[in-house]
């Protein structure tokens, strides 16, 4: 075990310093492959609202915590975190300015999930017991594997040549173990668990539209009440608290990013009333929405000026 620790140590200290050629600063990074993000933190971040695309998050040096409902989930440099579905939680960001949080976001599809599973001779799909959200343990052969992904993307040539087959390759050998069952699930088209998931990827996508939720029940195969219950067991919230922290964190982003004013955002997101809207921001995010987007935007200041 000590013997794994040290190669898996090392492999990742050869990827932070490969990253850290690649970006500076604080943030989530674009890298040459668009399935791939590095993330670095030289701060300690509270616990707040987040809300990640379905993902495995790899942390390489630092640490996160996250919460959903009564569930805790560390993911640090011993555990990734597989995220299987968009859902939101709260996390807590543990990185220093001498040792930097460093991570990698690889954002998995369907569809690619699907063409690996229909490739292989016996992917043996789960059934009902699935977690959407879950921490794992990388493997020997798994963290060799990352290595080279992540060399692929310091240049442009083998970025473009290499590196989608070495994510096929990474995903691969994920999916052939048991730890795999949860990204399987992208792939399935049964049972609850599925139905439900559909529900919380068209909100995703339509946030600002007005669901009818007898109707989503209806289309789930469901009654109300069986509705309400599968889809709180899943997401630790109801279908209506669900449909507002996306909004929130929509219009969070379209406010920090494209400089959108508060009241755009809300209305952009499905909000008719502005006070309302400040309301619901400030007890998820814990300012209200000037606020928060002025203190973003000033840290972001700070980091490149500095």
């Amino acid at each position: 075990m000590s013997e794994l620790k040290s190669v898996i140590d090392k492999r990742n200290k050869k990827m932070i310093d490969i990253i850290n050629r690649l970006i500076s600063g604080e943030g989530v990074f674009a890298t040459r492959m668009a399935e791939i993000n590095f993330i670095r933190s030289t701060k300690h971040i509270p616990r707040s609202a987040v809300m990640y695309e379905p993902s495995i998050v790899i942390i390489l040096q630092g640490k996160k915590i996250g919460t959903m409902g009564e569930r805790l989930f560390i993911y640090d440099k011993n555990e990734y975190l597989t995220l299987t579905i968009p859902l939101p939680f709260e996390c807590e960001t543990i990185g220093s300015i001498n040792e930097p949080l460093i991570g990698i976001i690889i954002k998995v599809s369907p569809t690619l999930i699907t063409e690996i599973l229909l490739q292989m001779d016996n992917p043996s799909l789960s059934g009902e017991d699935i977690e959407f959200i879950s921490t794992q343990s990388l493997t020997m052969h798994q963290s060799g594997i990352l290595v080279r992904l992540v060399e692929s993307l310091e240049h442009n040539e083998p970025a473009r040549i290499l590196s989608q087959n070495i994510l096929r390759e990474f995903l691969y050998n994920i999916l052939i173990e048991k730890s795999g069952d949860n990204l399987k699930f992208l792939a399935m088209n049964k049972g609850r668990h599925s139905q439900i998931a559909k529900v919380l990827i068209q909100m995703h996508a339509k946030y600002a539209d007005n669901f009818d939720m007898a109707e989503l029940a209806k289309e789930s195969g469901m009654s109300v009440s069986a509705f309400h219950s599968h889809f709180k067991a899943i997401t630790h919230s109801t279908p209506l608290q669900y449909l507002k922290e996306i909004r929130l964190h929509k219009a969070r982003l379209m406010m920090l990013y494209d400089n959108m004013t508060a009241s755009r955002a809300a209305s952009i997101v499905g909000y008719s009333s502005n006070s309302q809207f400040s309301r619901e921001f400030k007890r998820l995010f814990g300012d209200a929405p000037t606020i928060d987007s002025a203190k973003m935007k000033k840290s972001w200041l700070k980091e490149k000026s500095g």
